[in-house]
């Protein structure tokens, strides 16, 4: 609960100062994957996620991999999948984890291209 409460200060700071913001969005209820391809639809682009880079709350694969889930993943899995290849094979859990609705609401935040190595590279990886 803790990290619900203080998630999007720093970087809705980081939005104000650095500017070259052009969306955003809160990942809750649709899972990052979710949020990403309503992003990347909107925009007319598609986007690139590093999986193995994203940060996760301390037991949420490990949830995935006791074979727990939500009931909204496999509805979610039904829109996302169906438009999203990935470079490599994903375990089952981390598919799981990139359409989970309890994302505690961190940012999505669509950014110049010259601001992809700015202060927001460092607040947001």
């Amino acid at each position: 609960m803790a990290s619900a409460g203080t998630l999007n200060k720093v970087a809705a700071e980081v939005c104000a100062v650095v500017g070259g913001v052009h969306a955003a969005t809160d990942v809750t209820g649709f899972g990052l994957a979710g949020h990403a391809l309503e992003m990347a639809r909107g925009s007319g682009v598609s986007l690139h996620i590093d999986a193995a880079a994203l940060p996760q709350l301390p037991q949420a694969l490990a949830m995935y991999e006791r074979g727990v889930s939500t009931g909204v993943n496999a509805e979610h899995h039904e829109v996302v999948d169906a438009v999203t290849r990935f470079d490599r094979e994903l375990s089952p859990a981390m598919g799981e984890l990139l359409v989970d609705p309890q994302t505690s609401g961190g940012l999505l935040v669509a950014v110049d291209h010259a601001q992809a190595e700015s202060p927001y590279h460092l607040v947001f990886f």
